[in-house]
């Protein structure tokens, strides 16, 4: 990521979005950490995003919480989807809301056939892993992701051949139900996750939905249940109060139609119906080689713009960009109106306070590089490592836990 080497004007302005009001257009991304305790979110996740808060982000989406048992390969992934999950949220949300101006919303996650049936999650749960249709997903190999996910044994063989959905308003209210969890718990919003080949991408295209009945077959009815969720989660929450992921052109769980003319027809579609709804947001991620899958040793990807595609599309909602943004690269997006928020990942993994040391002109003592192997941490490693211990930039501050000598 290149050098910031003119003032930050733009990333610094307040933005309003409803009843919400962002101190900066400073957002982080959802990235899934493992360090939950099985499935329930722990202290150290409080203090994760509380650091993050504290260090200056406008935006935080935490992510993803599932909204079912699934066996996913990130184990100690948090759920919403109980009475238990949501009191355990509430705790890390509190402790985020004793910091004033940072926004902080639940990424609602539902991973569909990119599971494994004989995952422990899984099979404690008692019931298959669910699709839109019974395609099994590819592996294929993801750049980015050597090295990072432990894998149970014997679940490194593929994704499982899922069981078609018989009635997807079933999950329409598995999505509703961990909305209101999500608001119980104090959030100030949710987001849909429809990027990155899960479920609700999964219904969107044609190479994992091939139902013929509402749901399937035509532009139309493949948008149906991303709209149907958004609808219910829209009906607990009131407008501006959520948002949705999309990542048009990215190939990951094996998705992505061809030619490319017929990926950007579904996702136009797609955003022009969601504008028509009083969203918060729609995040945009753009196309990036290391996020796509090689597949029979080509990108999988449906390559194309994404933001010059549909940003335009966008007439309502706030638009959030996402994609190895650099800080010189922010600055232009949101000066010439492309989008309203920046969403950073990476960078906020090991600054914790990114945002702020950013805005005072340290930019030179931010990192941009990380350590896989503290990507993902699953007991009896240590959790606190790569995740709460990277110092600030621009205080003092250390982690309760560490200041105790505790981890």
């Amino acid at each position: 990521m290149e050098r910031l080497v003119t003032p930050i004007d733009h990333l610094k302005k307040p933005l309003e979005i409803g009843p919400l009001k962002l101190r900066n257009r400073f957002g982080m991304s959802s990235i899934s950490r493992n360090r939950s305790d099985g499935t329930y979110p722990n202290d150290l996740n409080g203090e994760y995003f509380y650091q993050r808060a504290l260090g200056g982000a406008g935006f935080i989406c935490a992510g993803g919480a599932l909204i079912e048992p699934q066996g996913t390969p990130m184990r100690e992934t948090p759920q919403i989807n109980t009475h238990e999950h949501m009191l355990a949220w509430k705790k890390v949300v509190d402790k985020v809301h004793t910091v004033p101006g940072s926004v902080f919303f639940c990424q609602l996650w539902h991973c569909g056939r990119m599971t494994y049936k004989d995952a422990k999650i899984q099979r404690d749960y008692g019931k298959p892993t669910v699709a839109p249709s019974a395609v099994q997903a590819r592996m294929g190999i993801a750049p980015d992701n050597d090295g990072v996910y432990d894998l149970e044994p014997g679940l490194d063989k593929g994704y499982s051949v899922p069981t078609a959905i018989e009635d997807p308003k079933t999950v329409v209210e598995q999505f509703r139900r961990s909305a209101i969890f999500a608001k119980a718990a104090g959030f100030d919003g949710v987001e849909l996750h429809g990027a990155n080949g899960y479920l609700v991408a999964q219904f969107l295209d044609d190479c994992a939905n091939i139902r013929t009945d509402a749901y399937g077959g035509s532009v139309e009815n493949r948008a149906r249940f991303c709209l149907e969720c958004i609808d219910a989660l829209i009906d607990v929450w009131g407008p501006h109060r959520v948002g949705i992921k999309l990542s048009p052109a990215v190939g990951r769980g094996d998705l992505g139609m061809f030619p490319v003319e017929r990926q950007i027809e579904q996702f136009t579609y797609l955003v022009k119906e969601l504008d028509k709804r009083p969203l918060a947001y729609i995040n945009l991620v753009r196309y990036l080689e290391w996020m796509d899958l090689e597949v029979d040793g080509k990108m999988r990807g449906p390559v194309h713009p994404v933001w010059a595609t549909y940003r335009h599309l966008i007439k309502n909602a706030k638009v959030f960009l996402n994609g190895a943004i650099s800080l010189v690269e922010a600055e232009e997006l949101l000066k010439d109106n492309t989008g309203d928020v920046i969403v950073f990942g990476r960078p906020w993994l090991v600054n914790p306070d990114f945002a702020n040391a950013a805005m005072v002109g340290k930019e030179k003592e931010i990192l941009f590089d990380y350590n896989f192997d503290y990507f993902a941490q699953y007991p009896p490693g240590n959790q606190a490592k790569g995740y709460i211990d990277y110092p600030f930039i621009t205080s003092n501050y250390r982690a309760p836990q560490l200041a105790a000598g505790k981890l």
